[in-house]
């Protein structure tokens, strides 16, 4: 019974942590494009010139 909770446990922890990481990666994105990214802003000879 033990090996059946542990793979439970293992399996819950998995998708909480992919959960926050898929959140974060929202905020972060999102913050980023309201804001614009500082280090593309510092580099002023960028070949693209954005």
């Amino acid at each position: 019974m033990s090996k059946r909770y542990l793979q439970k446990a293992t399996k819950g922890k998995l998708l909480i942590i992919i959960f926050i990481v898929t959140l974060w990666g929202k905020v972060v994105s999102s913050a980023n494009h309201h804001k614009g990214n500082p280090l593309t802003q510092e580099k002023p000879s960028d070949p693209q010139g954005r």
